[in-house]
């Protein structure tokens, strides 16, 4: 705590009891207002019509839950705030600005990432947030919900920095996100597709760059995104469907790898599909093969041959590429953790030289 802080005045004190609506704006562990402190203000009016406004300043960084968004808070920085409020009977409607607001997402919707061997991985300090600095105030009221207030007359870009979304292995990063918090104003119709209710409300996101985990290297080129994607009440929700021409080349696990296809399907920072397919260059094999690679929300993937191939020629040190053939094959690899694990069976094994 700041030692300007050792002795003030907290604004619980000083705003009449039941004066502040309940539930609006409450930090996480119930001490909003003993943790802003109290500068200059005035409050008047009567039971059916009243009004206040305050000059306070937050004793310490405090964070609250954001009541509609679901995983979501509001972060309340060290400096300046003005708060007015004002109401008749039952109905109310406030303000709140200055410069120093953040939203932050739980862990349980994005993780914050460290590099590790020259890798990306999520940071696993349980302390350590994914933020977003908003330049903006708010306006609420008891009918539309919570509106941001722009300083000047545009709107300043907000920008998602590159994090894991959960535990999935997924990154994803976004410019100009758009806030959508009225509850009331329709949803553009480019984001029909999510399925979001009437009166959702949350982030929009035009445009959502997607890295892979790092197994799968394959160099996109900026070209792999979620297009009309959101961040609303539960998580992040987007739909990817992603087939380039000509296919791309890299590798998956170390093994070349051609990739044809990829399929991406978050709701609510639920995975429920995760798909890529392509050709997987085997060395047992003289040809690559068919594989389809789906994706847990556990970062972890199994690989299954993409369709019953009726036959492959093994391609085996000293044994010519004529001799053994094998009918029916059935490869899988699964990840479990950091190990992995592949088998190969097959019903039938031929050779030219029995």
């Amino acid at each position: 705590m700041d030692d300007k802080f050792l002795s003030y005045i907290p604004l619980l004190s000083v705003i009449p009891e039941g004066l502040w609506p309940d539930h609006f704006l409450d930090s996480q562990d119930g001490s909003l207002l003993d943790l802003i402190a109290y500068e200059d203000g005035e409050i008047g009016g009567t039971e059916e019509e009243w009004s206040a406004w305050a000059r306070v300043q937050a004793v310490e960084e405090i964070a609250f839950p954001i009541p509609f968004l679901k995983g979501l808070m509001l972060v309340l920085g060290n400096g300046p705030i003005e708060a007015a409020l004002g109401g008749r009977g039952i109905e109310w409607e406030g303000e709140i600005t200055g410069e120093v607001f953040k939203l932050r997402f739980g862990r349980e919707i994005f993780k914050p990432l460290i590099e590790q061997d020259g890798e990306l991985i999520a940071d696993p300090d349980e302390n350590h947030f994914v933020e977003i600095v908003l330049p903006v105030g708010f306006a609420a009221n008891s009918q539309k919900g919570v509106s941001p207030i722009w300083p000047g007359e545009e709107e300043t870009p907000i920008n998602l920095p590159k994090c894991m979304i959960g535990d999935t292995g997924i990154l994803i990063e976004a410019v100009n996100l758009i806030f959508h918090l009225d509850g009331i104003s329709p949803l553009p119709a480019e984001y029909a597709h999510l399925g979001l209710a009437d009166n959702w409300k949350g982030l929009l996101i035009e445009r959502a760059q997607v890295t892979l985990p790092p197994d799968l290297a394959v160099d996109f080129g900026g070209e792999l995104a979620f297009e009309h994607c959101a961040i609303g009440d539960g998580g992040f929700s987007g739909k990817l469907a992603y087939t380039p021409v000509p296919a791309k080349t890299g590798s998956l696990l170390g093994i070349g790898f051609e990739l044809k296809s990829v399929k991406l399907e978050f709701a609510q920072n639920s995975l429920n599909e995760a798909a890529i397919s392509g050709a997987l260059d085997l060395p047992i094999f003289d040809k690559p093969i068919g594989v389809k690679v789906k994706f847990n929300d556990q970062g972890k993937f199994d690989i299954e041959l993409d369709s019953l191939v009726p036959s492959y020629k093994l391609k085996l040190p000293g044994i010519s590429n004529e001799d053994i053939v094998i009918n029916n094959p059935e490869f899988a690899l699964h990840t479990t953790g950091d190990d992995k694990c592949a088998a190969l069976r097959w019903t039938e094994m031929t050779s030219n030289n029995s």
